[in-house]
């Protein structure tokens, strides 16, 4: 009988490994398969998603060259300036990725969108592909690093970048326009266009570059790929010059293996390559074949189980007592498998706190191995604060019941973790011992941590917030946004903004904002609103709309500030500034009728004495022959004329327009030194021009002129009080550095007390007698150019040889804008 027992106890057994070395057969069979499925569809994911890449990249060239042809019809229809202007600015608004259009007439840009770029010379003949039939193709060239090509450096191979620099890429073709041939040149923004297909990819692991033909690097989203860089080695090429299209899994630069898509654009010479890093493509992958594996291991202890029970049945006595052993050993077996792969951090205490078992999460974030933890209290730990070891210590020695706290952990990179730990008692091996189970909470607590920062910035900042729902119907205010307006939360809870509305605000201000709001996602400006109590008040004012991961529109959150006050005290400066002004034109009144004075006397007396002869002569006949009376009478004529003119020059000067518009600089200067001729003549002082590189300055030419009278007048002055015995000398140099044109003014008055130069230009600062100064005259010559004219003035003194004598002098120097190179 026992014999029997034993047989079939064998057979069940032997049973039991064939049918285990099958299941595994096809746990093996089944994973590989699995796993060759999930390579497949990564393939084909990315296979499809580049060709979708590809065609919409084909599409957008394919529109930028429709751009460029239409510029043809455009300049045939037009021949407004403004409207081909408007039509260039629309097409930047409708299309950011593009930083500027440009205009090419024999590799110079001649029109641009961006005005730095005017002037520029760019070799467009290196550009691929290299045009053999036609010439009008569109080409690309190698991409720059910078803003735009006023600033741009092309990228070889030689030149030393950061992939955080900006970065665009040159097109170009060759078009008709007004019966010759130009070169259109567009610069592409490669970061705001690679945003287009990044935002779609939604992958981290993905990553996207535009090749050409001989695969180089045109631009890329990995900052760890450089431009220019030759990524396809002869074969891939060879495959995509035979198929237009490549797909495969390979090594990526020797390091990473990579699922790469590679898709030739259709209409132009280049390539889309898309790649995904393989193994973390493949992470749901192993998740699933890892819950596969669990659910097998499941199954196997399962059947496991059910051959034990069989056992046991036909073995009652002492096969019962070994399979009881059996199933101890398989659930020790079970509970070190979970203890061992959890991803909580797991130790097992004796009742004394001494660690007998720790698992390879603690480990791998404590470091050192298993022997320097075992047998070691683990209140010891270094990971544990003073706080922590504390609260351990008292509550494994005083433990009654189960333990849960959250708990702070640092290793020795001072590297920080929470933990949500739990302690209970297990009975091993008829001992008695204690599991302590982490739970890292970190990333949690940080949450929590973002969201309390975010409700008190909400809270406590200075500017009012006001967020709506996608109805615009407000859902939440911040308290700044109560005391500004007056109204409480319940008061505007699911209320429309227009609550605030006054009526002070243009007609169709409101559908121009919604229109900018809808249209670009952001508005922000100045708008006159309503308190609860009915003032007015003025805010800067900001609106962005909110979307969220399925582009959705689910909020508007705006935020303001209000400027009342702010306006209020621009406005009285802007009063000052007038008084100032007015000040200082009445000071040069005075000045101006002294230079009256001196400007008629010998024109009058050219007058008196031409009358007296011709009175003489009609008196006494036969004293001046007809043509000699012709002659005093021209005379007459043309002194009455000087005086004509000279009060026209004096009028424009004090007139009140400060319109600005395009004037010759060195033209205004002479007018100026016109008004102060006879004065200048009469003081002996002598004005000696450098040199004259004369060009437009967009401005107030009375105010130009303003300040020529100012730093002149300045100049007499100190030369009248310094200069005695020697002659006395004013230098003017006008000059041209860049989009700048230089005005330098020297005279020969010793220089500026070192002492006191950096005062010159501060409001009622003056070295002169009270008599005969205000202390106003610099400084409304600095708050001109700065403010007015977006220039620039400063002073210092000078040492210089003129006609081999030394002098020293003060020399201001001025800086202003060419009127081309402003942007109006």
């Amino acid at each position: 009988m026992k014999k029997d027992n034993l047989s079939t106890s064998q057979k069940i057994i032997l049973i039991s490994l064939i049918l285990f070395i099958i299941v595994l057969t096809i746990i093996s069979t089944t994973t590989n398969l699995l796993k060759k499925d999930a390579e497949e569809s990564h393939k084909n994911i990315a296979n499809i998603y580049n060709k979708t890449f590809s065609e919409h990249f084909n599409n957008s060239i394919y529109n930028i060259e429709l751009f460029i042809n239409g510029l043809e019809v455009i300049y045939l229809e037009n021949e407004d300036e403004k409207i081909i202007d408007d039509y260039l600015l629309k097409y930047l608004r409708e299309n950011p990725y593009i930083r500027s259009i440009n205009i090419l007439d024999e590799e110079i840009i001649t029109k641009s969108t961006n005005k730095s770029n005017l002037g520029l010379f760019v070799v467009t003949d290196e550009f691929y592909p290299k045009p053999i039939f036609k010439k009008d193709i569109l080409r690309f060239g190698n991409s720059f690093v910078g803003r735009d090509f006023y600033e741009g450096k092309e990228i070889t191979n030689q030149l030393e970048y950061s992939n955080k620099e900006s970065l665009f890429l040159p097109i170009s073709k060759l078009v008709h326009l007004e019966n010759k041939n130009y070169i259109v040149l567009l610069a592409l923004n490669i970061e705001q266009f690679l945003n287009k297909y990044n935002q779609n990819l939604e992958k981290e692991s993905a990553h996207m570059e535009v090749l050409n033909f001989d695969g180089e690097v045109l631009f890329s989203n990995d900052k760890f790929i450089k431009i220019g860089e030759k990524l396809l080695d002869d074969e891939i090429l060879d495959v995509l010059n035979e198929r237009n299209s490549y797909l495969g899994i390979k090594e990526f630069k020797s390091v990473n293996k990579n699922i790469i898509s590679i898709e030739n654009i259709k209409d132009y010479p280049l390539s889309l390559l898309l790649r995904f890093d393989y193994e973390k493509s493949l992470e749901n992958w192993e998740e699933k074949r890892l819950n596969f594996l669990f659910i097998i291991s499941l199954l196997l202890v399962f059947i496991i189980i059910l051959i034990l029970i069989f056992i046991i049945r036909n073995d009652k006595t002492k096969q019962e007592e070994i399979e009881t052993h059996k199933l101890k050993i398989q659930s020790q077996k079970r509970f070190k498998i979970l203890f061992e792969q959890t991803h909580f951090f797991s130790f097992i205490l004796n009742e004394d706190g001494k660690i007998n078992k720790i698992n390879n999460t603690v480990l791998s974030f404590l470091g050192n191995t298993k022997d320097n933890y075992i047998g070691v209290y683990i209140w010891d730990l270094y990971c544990f604060n003073n706080e922590c070891k504390i609260w351990l210590e008292n509550a494994i020695k005083n433990r009654e019941n189960d333990i849960e706290k959250e708990l702070v952990i640092t290793n020795l990179d001072s590297k920080r973790k929470y933990i949500d730990i739990t302690i209970n008692s297990i009975i091993i091996d008829d001992k008695k011992e204690l599991v302590l189970f982490g739970r890292d909470i970190s990333e949690k607590k940080e949450h929590e941590r973002e969201l309390i920062q975010a409700y008190q910035v909400f809270k406590n900042t200075h500017d009012g917030i006001m967020i709506t729902d996608d109805k615009n119907k407000i859902i939440n205010v911040n308290d700044a946004f109560m005391r500004c307006t007056g109204y409480k939360l319940e008061e505007v809870l699911n209320q429309n903004p227009s609550i605030l509305r006054s009526e002070k605000n243009n007609p169709n201000f409101y559908e121009d904002m919604w229109k900018e709001l809808v249209e670009n996602n952001y508005w922000d400006g100045e708008i006159v609103n309503k308190k609860k109590d009915g003032t007015s008040y003025v805010e800067k004012l900001t609106i962005s709309a909110v979307y969220n991961k399925k582009n959705k529109l689910t909020n508007y959150i705006g935020i303001f500030s209000d400027i009342s006050k702010q306006k209020q005290q621009e406005e009285i400066i802007k009063e000052k500034e007038r008084m100032l002004f007015q000040q200082s034109k009445m000071a040069s009144m005075g000045e101006m009728l002294g230079n009256i004075a001196h400007q008629w006397r010998q024109p009058l007396s050219v007058i008196s004495v031409a009358a007296g002869a011709v009175k003489l002569g009609h008196e006494y006949e036969g004293t001046y022959g007809e043509k000699e009376i012709i002659d005093f009478l021209d005379s007459i004529n043309n002194s009455t004329q000087y005086l004509s003119e000279t009060i026209d020059d004096f009028r424009n000067f004090f007139t009140q327009d400060i319109e600005n518009n395009d004037f010759d600089c060195v033209n205004a200067i002479n007018k100026t030194l016109k008004l102060l001729s006879s004065d200048f003549k009469y003081k002996e002082i002598n004005i000696i021009f450098k040199r004259i590189e004369s060009d437009n300055i967009f401005a107030s030419e009375n105010e130009f002129k303003q300040v020529m009278m100012n730093i002149f007048n300045n100049a007499k002055y100190v030369l009248l009080e310094k200069v005695l015995d020697e002659k006395k000398y004013i230098f003017i140099d006008v000059y041209i550095e860049g989009s700048y044109i230089n005005i330098d003014v020297v005279d020969n008055a010793g220089g500026i007390d070192e002492n006191i130069i950096d005062k010159i230009f501060e409001p009622y600062f003056t070295t002169k007698h009270k008599s005969i100064g205000t202390g106003i005259g610099l400084y409304m010559v600095e708050e001109i150019l700065t403010k007015h004219m977006n220039g620039e003035i400063s002073a210092i003194n000078e040492n210089y040889i003129y006609e081999d004598l030394p002098y020293k002098g003060a020399k201001f120097s001025i800086k202003i804008p060419i009127s081309k190179n402003i942007k109006i």
